[in-house]
């Protein structure tokens, strides 16, 4: 039981903290001009073109935040890596958050130094 109060404060806490930033970079996601411009950021079609050649990430979620960007989540097919960006109805998304040890609720979570 305790394990799994762990593991909800642990993804809770992650949850947050992705809001936070987020709601931290808003400005820098609405800005104008070219992508080169600001940094961390690219047309969507780029970047997934870049995570799948690269890391061979692909979406494995997504979401709308309330007054923001779409959220999506980049993975690699065994969660060694990870990406979060944020999309503007323009098409430029721009880097959130990135890692390591990705899983999904039904998977078991990671061991090791990767593990909550």
């Amino acid at each position: 039981m305790l394990l799994r109060y762990h593991l909800f404060a642990a993804l809770v806490g992650a949850i947050v903290g992705a809001i936070l930033t987020l709601y931290a970079i808003t400005p820098a996601l609405s800005q104008e001009g070219p992508p080169q411009a600001r940094p961390g950021c690219m047309p969507l079609i780029e970047l997934r073109g870049r995570l799948a050649q690269e890391y061979h990430e692909t979406e494995v979620a997504g979401g709308l935040a309330k007054n923001g960007p779409a959220i999506v989540v980049f993975a690699s097919p065994d969660g060694e890596t990870w990406t979060i960006v944020g999309v503007q109805p323009n098409g430029m998304a721009c880097f959130l958050s990135v890692g390591e040890g990705w899983y999904t609720g039904g998977d078991k979570a990671p061991e090791g130094d990767a593990g909550i």
